[in-house]
């Protein structure tokens, strides 16, 4: 499965964490609640996950537990701030405070007891990434885009699969060129709501599922396996 792409720009991509917790629940209590907020999530349990992560994904921030066995000596920290410069906040237990102050001397940027929200986590992501880079905003795609039957020219609007036009409103345009352009990404739905409808998303609002099932529909009419335009329930949307 090949895709090319005429003259396109650089496309923006959604922020994602790296959540370095040995504790399955609470990591997982953790991506929820970042995929809620429009972030992609990558998940380590072992520090040599974390080195192999850095090297192979495009991370923005790392929430870094101190109950990992690599972090006794600071051994982990410090290897992350000999390799990234990225923000790096620490998650301590409360008997740990002392402690974690000790980190800001390794590299940390902050910390957090794990006995508070993960909605103050999420915050405190915000805050720092919003000091240390822009929060990723729509640019400007390249003008056609070709991916195995399915051809899109932005300029002009036009979609066609199998050589056969396919009508799209503007919005479903530009919500079929984001999953497109990112193919077999999980983009979460508040990141979708934020670059395709220009709005933050609400519980109850389901207004993209709407547009992702009518363009379906047309897709699906002209030739294209259903499959290829995917829901995931609780994670997002992906192009197949």
């Amino acid at each position: 499965m090949e895709m090319s792409v005429i003259k396109r720009k650089h496309v923006a991509q959604p922020i994602t964490i790296l959540v370095a917790e040995p504790n399955e629940e609470y990591s997982q209590r953790i991506c929820e609640r970042l995929w809620q907020d429009g972030y992609m999530v990558k998940r380590c349990c072992q520090g040599i996950e974390i080195d192999s992560a850095l090297r192979g994904q495009a991370i923005s921030l790392v929430v870094l537990s101190m109950q990992l066995p690599e972090m006794r000596d600071w051994t982990l920290l410090k290897r992350c701030r000999r390799t990234t410069a990225l923000p790096i906040i620490l998650l301590t237990r409360e008997d740990q405070q002392a402690e974690a102050m000790t980190g800001f001397r390794f590299g940390a940027d902050d910390y957090m007891p794990a006995e508070r929200s993960v909605q103050e986590l999420s915050y405190r992501i915000e805050a720092i990434l919003r000091r240390t880079k822009p929060i990723a905003q729509p640019e400007v795609f390249g003008k056609s885009m070709v991916f195995d039957e399915l051809e899109m020219d932005r300029h002009s609007m036009r979609v066609s699969f199998a050589n056969q036009e396919v009508t799209m409103t503007p919005i479903q345009f530009k919500l079929l060129w984001t999953l497109v352009a990112q193919h077999s990404e999980v983009l979460p739905k508040p990141y979708l709501y934020r670059q395709v409808l220009e709005r933050e998303y609400t519980l109850y609002d389901r207004s993209l599922d709407m547009h992702l099932s009518r363009i379906r529909k047309k897709l699906t009419a002209a030739g294209m396996p259903a499959h290829r335009l995917q829901t995931l329930h609780g994670k997002g949307y992906s192009f197949a």
